[in-house]
């Protein structure tokens, strides 16, 4: 059965500026909504939407007449109110529509500039997740042409929704959860305070701006735009200071614009301006968003800031790759994400100044030559064209420069670890000489340095995944103090032919030598306690899986096997024991058949004489 409801005129409470509320009861006498006069020209509504949107209930509608100090009558006019628990439909809406005084009970004219009222705030008590829209102004078919959102996630307290500088004049609720849980209160407050005439977004010179209470910021082109922006210092007294979030996205039509006077930069903001060449005197930014200049590749400057603190979001200037440095100038104290100065193809040098205390490593500026670090800077340092990080007395290998006119790499004494990825990439070294104090090669660490073929691993212990991936080595022996190879530790080193381990290492994980496609003989250690173990990358298994070319995995035991041992940590391949004594052609190989019998490793075999490896 659908209730009926009581429209009861306030005019005679609220027209004389009186501070109270007011209740208005449904046919069964419940309250289920109030007016409150908060101040002369700010009100509340609230209401209890379990009654309103309870099983029996269906409200097709209902207004408030309510009359000010000027006898602007203004209606608040809601609709298609229903319980939605087990329907399709999860939108509940509240429009405000002005009327005149001679028809109280019309709609009037949605937008009456005379009779509207602005939204203050609205707070939603509800165990549960909502969206919220609200905005400005229509079009002609009277949907808001501007629109901005909020997705909250309330649970069982009150999620407030402040509009104090900027007072919308419509908007939209919509549960997300399905079914629709309990929403246990709404209240609207409102202050005749903006119309559409003030409201904050306004276009000028083809340019849309969002005004806020201490300045404006851009929004974007209003159209197609031009190749050419010129933002003003002030409008209306407030300065130009802030890019919006996605202002200029993909634009391809800005060739340069002023950035004088800008503060922040919004995530996305300029990200995909293929075009953009120029952007002035961006000295006063303090802050880059995420992503704010990816892919803008027609810049072909240096860049440079002396902001006193600024930061950079994450992939700020990802992949632009026709900037040719980055300076931070002394002074200037920079936050930034590892990545904020990633894939930029055509930097070559990178300074870091005095006050800068949260640096990137510059990862993947594949060209990068020279990195300076001022003298004063008590975070960092730098020699040779390698960056530290200082830990005490005490150094953290952060970046080696992939293209430093060095190609040997001796490691001062008082380094103590390393970054993952530190080394990537380095495709000019050609040697490294570890240090007495290290004991791991971090991820990645050494990968991709494609002219290495020299290591002395001093006392490293551990070679983490993928921590000399792709190098040039042809023949390594793994010292004595290598305790573990973890997964892929040597992945796709093409040309590595053998491996030989010292005595010392005592576990070799799935995959240590993956893909290494010319790799011949392995020679294991008989001190190796863990064959084909995971490693942290992968499943137990072969140790040199996808070698092609391997021929035999050698082991410097005797006779029996290797604790932990797994039937396929050899890919199947013949496990060939060692013997002291050269026998026939020279071979210090042998291998065990099916009746355990030593078989000597000569030419006759399946498996190919590696004579030389003896």
């Amino acid at each position: 059965m659908k209730k009926k409801i009581v429209i009861i005129s306030l005019s005679a409470v609220l027209s004389a500026g009186v501070v109270g509320s007011v209740l208005l009861l449904n046919k069964e006498g419940k309250n289920f909504l109030a007016l409150t006069r908060e101040e002369p020209t700010e009100w509340s509504i609230s209401f209890d939407a379990n009654d309103l949107m309870s099983s029996t209930s269906y409200i097709s509608s209902y207004c408030i007449t309510k009359t000010d100090q000027n006898r602007n009558d203004v209606l608040f006019y809601a609709q298609n109110l229903k319980n939605r628990y087990f329907e399709d439909q999860d939108t509940y809406y509240l429009d405000f529509k002005g009327v005149d005084d001679e028809n109280p009970g019309s709609e009037g004219a949605f937008w009456n500039v005379d009779s509207i009222n602005s939204i203050k705030s609205i707070k939603v008590q509800m165990m549960g997740s909502f969206l919220l829209e609200w905005g400005w102004e229509k079009d002609a078919s009277d949907n808001p042409i501007y629109i901005e959102s909020a997705e909250a996630y309330s649970g069982n307290s009150d999620v407030v929704f402040n509009f104090d500088n900027t007072y919308p004049n419509y908007f939209k609720f919509t549960n997300l959860d399905v079914p629709m849980r309990q929403l246990t209160n709404f209240v609207i407050k409102m202050k005749k305070e903006c119309t559409p005439g003030e409201s904050p977004y306004f276009t000028q010179n083809g340019i849309k701006y969002k005004r806020y209470n201490d300045h404006i910021s851009v929004m974007g082109f209003d159209g197609d735009g031009s190749a050419n922006v010129t933002l003003p210092a002030l409008i209306g007294g407030l300065p130009v200071s802030e890019i919006e979030e996605r202002a200029f996205y993909s634009n391809s039509t800005i060739q340069s614009i002023n950035l004088d006077n800008i503060t922040r930069i919004g995530d996305s903001a300029f990200e995909s301006c293929a075009n953009l060449a120029n952007i002035g005197d961006y000295s006063d930014v303090t802050y880059y968003g995420a992503n704010c200049f990816r892919y803008c590749d027609a810049m072909t400057f240096g860049l440079s800031f002396t902001a006193p603190s600024i930061t950079f979001g994450n992939q700020c200037f990802f992949s632009c790759d026709g900037f040719t440095s980055i300076r931070f100038e002394d002074g200037c104290n920079a936050y930034m994400y590892d990545a904020s100065f990633r894939d930029m193809g055509a930097v070559t040098s990178v300074y870091v100044g005095d006050a800068v205390s949260s640096s990137s490593t510059f990862l993947y500026i594949d060209n990068l030559e020279t990195i300076e670090v001022s003298e004063d800077n008590p975070y960092y340092t730098a020699s040779d064209n390698v960056m530290y990080e200082k830990s005490g007395d005490k150094l953290i290998l952060m970046r080696i420069a992939p293209n430093r006119a060095q190609t040997t790499y001796v490691m001062p004494a008082n380094v103590k670890s390393m970054n993952n990825y530190a080394g990537y990439g380095a495709r000019t070294l050609e040697s490294i000489t570890f240090n007495n104090l290290m004991t791991s090669v971090s991820f990645s660490g050494f990968s991709a340095c494609t002219s290495l073929r020299e290591i002395d691993f001093g006392a490293i212990e551990t070679i983490d995944a993928y921590g000399f991936g792709s190098i040039a080595a042809t023949e390594l022996t793994i010292s004595s103090s290598v305790r573990c190879l973890k997964s892929r530790a040597f992945e796709d080193c093409d040309a590595l032919v053998k491996v030989d381990f010292e005595e010392g290492c005592t576990e070799v994980c799935h995959e240590a030598f993956y893909a290494c496609d010319n790799l011949s003989v392995v020679v294991l250690p008989a001190s190796l306690e863990n064959v084909g173990t995971p490693g942290g990358y992968s499943t137990t298994g072969d140790i040199c899986n996808e070698c092609d070319s391997l021929k035999a995995i050698c082991t410097r035991l005797t006779s029996g096997s290797y604790p932990n041992e797994k039937t396929d940590c050899y890919g199947g391949r013949p496990l060939l024991y060692y013997t002291a004594t050269e026998t026939l052609d020279g071979v210090h190989w042998h291998e065990v058949g099916s009746d355990n019998a030593p078989r000597l490793w000569t030419t006759t075999m399946t498996v190919q004489s590696n004579a030389e490896y003896s």
